[in-house]
């Protein structure tokens, strides 16, 4: 790094950390409390260009004979994926890299994996990264629904298999591999509802979902982040997927729990807690998908 880009980098850290300060002394009366993490240095633009920049996938028209008729048996108070041995994988750090599309999608195949056949598998979200190319493009940004659709026609190899950051084996690793992970389908939970999402986490896994994210949520370090500030345009950043893997209750705040890809240094080690039966920044509503081995 130049001593130019080393001062810019200084000059954004400080800033980010006097905004931290101001939503600590802010949100003081909560339990919802913010600092600093891996993209600290990141500036909300470069945020938005390298890190949050998801492809919104969005559908115009769902048949009614591919809605999931709504659930309506008793659930737990709280469940938690993290508790079943070997289901979550540990928590990735996407870097620098707008790739969150291609964790959440392998974090997906990985728990369904373990659910059904007990076995603990890591699939590559290189190579989602590398080859999921119809319709995305790679670390600067991607669709959920592409990277399915991927998997769905190509199989997806682990990822102590695939070969990273080598240009001379990616064409042979993008073709279809012989020994690979396979889903026969994957599918939009509709009627997208947070009951509806509650009962497939519970019956199926973890569930991939899109959000906004706002100038807070990038600083968030722990508690229930329950802000609806990402529709205001001085603090909408751009849109990111995570892995919802459960959810609870706090003094009477529902919530989701969700893995993310921004290195254990975010959040509750590398989890957040958000609100929940409120479709917040859209995280219930924008295309709740899961998968079918």
């Amino acid at each position: 790094m130049s001593p130019i880009d080393q001062a810019k980098a200084r000059s954004v850290f400080q800033f980010n950390v006097e905004n931290i300060i101001r939503l600590n002394q802010k949100y003081s009366n909560s339990s919802l409390r913010f600092g600093i993490n891996y993209y600290s240095d990141f500036s909300d633009l470069e945020f938005k260009e390298k890190i949050s920049n998801l492809h919104v996938d969005s559908i115009s028209e769902i048949e009614e004979n591919e809605k999931e008729n709504e659930i309506n048996e008793e659930s737990p108070i709280s469940f938690d994926w993290r508790n079943r041995n070997e289901t979550i994988g540990e928590v990735k750090n996407q870097g620098y890299c707008g790739c969150s599309w291609g964790f959440t999608v392998s974090s997906v195949i990985q728990s369904a994996y373990s659910i059904k056949n007990s076995k603990f598998f890591i699939p590559s979200e290189q190579q989602l990264c590398d080859c999921a190319q119809n319709g995305n493009s790679g670390c600067s940004g991607g669709s959920v629904e592409k990277g399915f659709e991927y998997i769905k026609q190509n199989g997806i190899v682990l990822e102590s298999n695939y070969q990273k950051h080598d240009e001379n084996q990616q064409q042979m690793y993008c073709a279809p591999q012989k020994e690979n992970m396979q889903i026969s389908n994957y599918r939009f939970i509709q009627p997208a509802t947070s009951s509806q999402i509650q009962k497939i986490l519970l019956n199926s896994g973890p569930i991939a979902v899109g959000f906004k994210v706002s100038n807070s949520f990038r600083h968030y370090q722990s508690g229930v982040f329950s802000l609806n500030d990402c529709d205001n345009s001085d603090n909408f950043i751009g849109w990111h997927s995570v892995l919802i893997v459960g959810y609870g209750s706090e003094n009477g705040e529902d919530y989701w729990i969700a893995m993310n890809s921004w290195s254990p240094s975010f959040g509750e080690n590398g989890f957040f807690r958000i609100s929940k039966n409120v479709d917040l920044c859209q995280i219930e509503s924008k295309m709740p998908t899961y998968v079918e081995l």
